[in-house]
């Protein structure tokens, strides 16, 4: 967006110097100045927008890991709606139960979740001494490439549903 913000400029400045050097007359030059600053206004809205999420996002994340290490108390002490509420959250695909193989699986799991889950399984490995080498986390953190995409929407999810459970 940065980018897009530079390119902008670079347009303002050059209608503002074909207009100065008369290449362009005073019509054309107010049609397409309002249109770039309108452009600069929305990108810079965009970044201001996208900024504020960000740091938003560093609260869910400090939220998530929280609400992670007080799952076991949370579930129990929740009534029916909360908990179904927070397994939607968890695994937002559902949970669905093989007859055939007796197995109960999760087609998806809440992406945070997930890294969670394989950071506390790296840490048991160092706690038994083995070495822990987090390049190779990013493969076992993201099963499937569609489920990076989901990191910045299950944060903001699960930051809605701690908001909930704590009201």
């Amino acid at each position: 967006m940065k980018y897009n913000l530079k390119v902008i400029d670079e347009k303002i400045e050059k209608i503002e110097e074909g207009y100065v050097i008369g290449e362009i007359n005073g019509e054309l030059y107010n049609k397409f100045v309002h249109k770039f600053k309108k452009e600069k206004e929305d990108t810079e809205a965009e970044i201001q927008k996208s900024s504020l999420e960000s740091s938003n996002l560093n609260y869910y994340i400090d939220e998530s890991l929280n609400l992670f290490t007080k799952l076991n108390n949370i579930w129990s002490s929740s009534d029916y709606s909360s908990k179904q509420k927070l397994q939607n959250v968890l695994f937002p695909d559902g949970i669905v139960y093989d007859r055939q193989n007796d197995e109960v699986r999760t087609p998806r799991i809440n992406s945070v979740m997930e890294l969670v889950r394989c950071l506390s399984m790296s840490f048991v490995d160092k706690k038994r001494g083995q070495t822990v080498n987090f390049n190779n986390l990013s493969s076992s953190v993201t099963p499937n490439i569609q489920s990076s995409n989901f990191l910045k929407e299950d944060l903001l999810i699960l930051g809605a549903l701690l908001k909930k459970l704590a009201a």
